[in-house]
């Protein structure tokens, strides 16, 4: 179980899939919510790799509209949805599936959003390039949005984008770019 850091849900518990190898660190969550608390504030969000939703809900915890989920594991899609419940939180999605199947299916239906939060597991690294060329290529970052990565040593950055603050939390580092 972890702890949501701030915003509404401040201090509230959600649970996290068993399988779940290496959820989100309470001080990276933190990190991510302190520096995005003024553009969290009515945006819409997508938790890529969701795991059990923690980023997303603490997004919402801290202003965002809504958010979309997605993993491609069934057990975390359904702490995800236990979570949401938990909370009384409505109006976001989730989506069990690849990477891919979840961006082609938003691109279909012409979904965009203000914040785009990646973090898959590490050994995917090339997933980070191939994400962000389908969701630049969809325009499902919005035109002024900000794209998150958080990973374990080294991956390729976006072209196309303005790194804004990098977080350095032992072997976890977090990107934030702004298009």
């Amino acid at each position: 179980m972890i702890k949501i850091a701030g915003g509404i849900f401040r201090s509230r518990i959600i649970e996290v899939p068993p399988s779940l190898d290496v959820p989100t660190k309470s001080i990276v969550r933190t990190a991510i919510g302190n520096a995005l608390q003024n553009d969290a504030k009515g945006s819409r969000a997508l938790d890529l790799f969701s795991g059990s939703g923690a980023v997303g809900i603490e997004l919402i915890s801290r202003g965002a509209s809504s958010a979309v989920f997605s993993d491609v594991s069934s057990e975390a899609v359904t702490y995800i949805k236990k979570n949401l419940a938990t909370l009384k939180i409505t109006g976001s999605e989730v989506y069990q599936g690849d990477y891919s199947f979840v961006l082609a299916t938003l691109a279909s239906k012409k979904d965009s959003f203000d914040i785009i939060f990646l973090d898959p597991p590490y050994k995917l690294i090339s997933s980070y390039e191939e994400a962000t060329a389908f969701i630049l290529s969809h325009n499902l970052l919005k035109e002024h949005g900000i794209l998150v990565y958080e990973h374990e040593g080294e991956v390729p950055l976006p072209s196309g984008f303005m790194e804004t603050r990098t977080y350095n939390y032992g072997r976890t580092l977090v990107n934030i770019f702004r298009r």
